[in-house]
């Protein structure tokens, strides 16, 4: 399991039911963390995304949206379809 860059993070402190004021997008996995981390990377080579586990024991992948991203970072309209493709790749990974 290669742990870079996608570390995971056991995260008692975040909650799953993060908004989008943040960006953050959480998406509950079927999967171990270090099983997710496989999956995930075997999909998103070049796409960032966190896998961690909150105080219950459920497992999630997290990730910017892209709206945030353009609001946050000011990524051009033109470069958001292929961000947005990180979504299809997470909930992939997650089942």
């Amino acid at each position: 399991m290669n742990l870079f860059p996608w570390m995971p993070m056991a995260a008692s402190v975040i909650a799953p039911d993060v908004g989008s004021e943040t960006g953050l997008v959480n998406v509950a996995s079927d999967h171990s963390v270090p099983e997710t981390i496989d999956r995930l990377e075997s999909l998103a080579k070049s796409k960032k995304a966190l896998a961690w586990q909150d105080a219950g024991g459920s497992v999630w992948l997290s990730y910017n949206s892209p709206d945030y991203l353009k609001r946050r970072h000011g990524v051009p309209e033109t470069l958001l379809p292929n961000i947005a493709g990180i979504k299809l790749l997470v909930e992939q990974a997650a089942r």
